[in-house]
């Protein structure tokens, strides 16, 4: 009988020692788990009345470009300039345009850096003042007719432009129209903007250069009389677009080289027939791979840019792979290989940029609707933040195959982390404030379960699998 007691007595502060562990860790990981619920995106500056289209950092500012024409009700010509402190207008006597700046672009000229400017802006009505494509001069704003071209621009593709010299088998500018012998893409040929080969038979949207090879992507499904879907790159030798296989079944917004491989995204359902890559693959200059699943719930992928260290996407989406994203989402190197950026943003993000050691967006807009430039911030949470936390109630805890959640608020989203931070499982659109959830497939060990209600609050509890 003694014996019998003292296992009991071991085994029960063995338990008890083992739950101490448990919870002191999970206090750990509670803390940083409200950390990173209070990182989140926020807006910089005033709004604008329309669509950021595009975000460039140059000469230590951060340059701001769309189809906006007031920045907090005064006047702005499709141009705000963010020195880190405040967001303000240019404003240019003779700009004229409907859409704006397209892209913002910099590229070495003669050696120095400089801005351009691509989209539906003319700064005179002369048919040689600058238009479509420009540059920035500080103190004096856009203007330079050197690179006019005949129609809209959309993209560019650059290493130094040697002006007068013909090295332009990397300088390379998109169209959204077929003007002036010009089939919605141009080369620089030391002078002017010329043909680059036949063409294209629709819009470029995007351009980039991926080991020392010019890419293009955009509505396009031909060259001349050759197929090329949506997705083609300039051979220098032949003066030709080829294809690169069998391309994208939908239009191509975006394109990024980036640690060895070129990123595409756009509307495609599939890129070069290979599966799960919907509105996002991957190329290696062979063949093509999904990245993570691709994008599960969504319309388009419309920017994929490196910050940091780590490749963003943004565009207009709520899932990507198996993790809910609302609209921004960040490639990771390990399963699920995604992971949401906060709570995500409201409307399609346009463009993303690592700017002064931080991450800001452009988002885009209908009709005159205010928009933001924002930036990711990492305010961190405390206990004094009580407004922004919900309380709740997980049982039975510990538990074997299935708990329960209870808030006072209706909840949104729960996530269950592993006590490293890692995301395991995410249930949406739940709707209620009660929620029976799966855990059988979870390991014996502890876990902490995350949710958002309805009116954003957050709240963590830890559960105890046996």
């Amino acid at each position: 009988m003694y014996i019998y007691f003292k296992k009991l007595y071991i085994v029960f502060f063995t338990k008890k020692a083992i739950m101490q562990k448990i919870i002191s860790t999970t206090i750990l990981v509670l803390t940083t788990i409200l950390t990173l619920s209070a990182q989140t995106w926020v807006n910089v500056g005033v709004p604008v009345s329309g669509s950021i289209n595009s975000l460039a950092s140059f000469a230590g500012n951060l340059y701001v470009g769309g189809n906006f024409n007031r920045l907090n009700g005064t006047e702005s010509d499709f141009t705000a300039i963010y020195d880190g402190t405040a967001v303000t207008a240019h404003v240019q006597a003779g700009i004229t345009g409907t859409s704006g700046i397209n892209s913002l672009y910099v590229a070495s000229v003669l050696g120095s850096p400089l801005l351009f400017a691509l989209g539906d802006l003319k700064t005179g009505t002369s048919a040689t003042s600058p238009a479509y494509c420009t540059t920035w001069a500080t103190g004096t704003g856009w203007g330079n007719a050197a690179f006019r071209t005949p129609s809209k621009a959309t993209c560019m593709a650059a290493g130094t432009i040697l002006v007068g010299a013909n090295t332009a088998d990397v300088q390379f500018v998109g169209l959204g129209a077929n003007t002036g012998g010009l089939a919605y893409v141009a080369r620089y040929n030391g002078a002017a903007w010329a043909a680059a080969g036949s063409g294209f038979n629709a819009k470029v949207n995007c351009l980039e250069i991926y080991g020392g090879t010019v890419y293009a992507g955009g509505d396009f499904t031909a060259s001349g009389t050759t197929v090329m879907n949506h997705l083609a790159k300039w051979d220098a030798t032949t003066s030709k677009w080829v294809a690169v296989a069998g391309g994208c079944n939908g239009n191509v917004r975006t394109l990024k080289s980036y640690n060895g491989a070129l990123y595409i995204g756009g509307d495609f359902a599939l890129a070069n027939g290979v599966a799960n890559t919907r509105l996002i693959a991957k190329y290696d200059g062979t063949s093509f791979s999904p990245v993570g699943g691709g994008v599960t719930a969504g319309a388009s992928v419309r920017v994929i840019q490196a910050m940091n260290g780590s490749v963003y996407v943004g565009g207009d989406f709520t899932k990507v792979g198996t993790v809910s994203a609302k609209n921004i989402a960040a490639i990771a190197t390990n399963a699920p290989y995604w992971t949401s950026y906060g709570s995500g943003v409201t409307s399609p993000v346009n463009t993303l940029i690592y700017h002064a050691g931080n991450r800001y967006l452009g988002q885009g807009v209908t009709g005159t609707a205010a928009n933001y430039l924002k930036m990711w911030s990492t305010t961190v949470a405390t206990q004094n933040e009580e407004p922004h936390t919900e309380p709740l109630t997980v049982f039975p805890n510990p538990a074997s195959n299935e708990i329960t959640v209870k808030t006072s608020e209706s909840m949104k989203t729960i996530h269950i982390y592993s006590l490293s931070g890692s995301l395991l499982s995410t249930e949406t659109n739940i709707d209620s404030n009660m929620h029976t959830l799966s855990i059988e497939n979870l390991p014996q060990g502890a876990y902490l379960v995350y949710i958002v209600t309805k009116n954003g609050k957050t709240g963590v509890q830890k559960v105890v699998k046996w």
